[in-house]
């Protein structure tokens, strides 16, 4: 290095080292890698999991599993006994509430792009029966009140909300116009995968997995915490303090 009245030379230095990308970490609630958050809220908090097994059961590659309970284990949301052990690993929820909790803090039932409708709705009840042959084999699933109604009934009703693929398309199909005073919601998920992911059936009737229930009712305005604290309270918390491996 040279410049007027300096002469600077140094030999000794060692290569120019760069310093490497930090390694991206996987949101554990996107779409795909929440599979592994679902299946971790679905068991009994006593169940201890292996990365494999709990891929296969979130339905997701080892890696994704993997990179999903680093990153909650770094929110000291699980505990792993033998981290990095494959086979040999042993994960464990340390309080589903508190995972749940922390999901309901990043998500909410409005962001998922909705259509409301004026679809010819007099009983919300009988509106449902008619559904499967209105919706057919198309991919649909009830969610928010109508959706709780059928798996753990609390509150009171007057909107149907439903999940399908092209709000749009199914709207134009029956000819039902969009209308802000319409009392069907045709919902396009956020979670375009995961939703379908744990689907329950009452008769006919598709409904999504309890887990994505309480995410969509808990910030919804109309009595929707209530309701969402009575699905855990009635359905998942005596699922978490089961007994056993099963």
């Amino acid at each position: 290095l040279r410049a007027r009245g300096l002469h600077v030379d140094r030999n000794d230095l060692g290569p120019l080292r760069v310093p490497s990308s930090p390694v991206e970490k996987a949101d554990p609630y996107s779409d795909r890698a929440s599979r592994v958050v679902r299946a971790l809220l679905s068991v009994p908090r006593a169940r201890a999991w292996t990365t494999s097994g709990l891929a296969v059961a979130a339905q997701v590659d080892v890696s994704t599993a993997s990179r999903v309970v680093r990153v909650l284990r770094q929110r000291e949301l699980v505990v792993d006994e033998a981290p990095g052990q494959g086979r040999a690993s042993s994960i464990r929820v340390i309080d589903p509430a508190t995972l749940l909790g922390d999901w309901t803090r990043r998500y909410s039932w409005d962001d998922n792009r909705s259509l409301r409708v004026a679809a010819p709705i007099g009983s919300p009840a009988r509106f449902l029966d008619r559904l499967p042959d209105l919706l057919g084999d198309s991919q649909w699933a009830l969610s928010l009140q109508a959706g709780a109604s059928l798996i753990a009934p609390h509150a009171d009703y007057d909107l149907v909300h439903v999940y399908v693929v092209q709000p749009e398309a199914v709207a134009l199909t029956h000819g039902w116009d969009p209308s802000p005073a319409g009392r069907l919601v045709l919902m396009e998920p956020a979670y375009m995968e995961s939703v379908w992911f744990q689907m329950q059936r009452r008769s006919d009737l598709a409904v999504v997995g309890t887990i994505q229930l309480i995410l969509d009712l808990w910030h919804y305005p109309v009595r929707g915490r209530e309701q969402a604290e009575h699905l855990v309270e009635s359905v998942l918390r005596p699922t978490w303090e089961r007994d056993g491996e099963s």
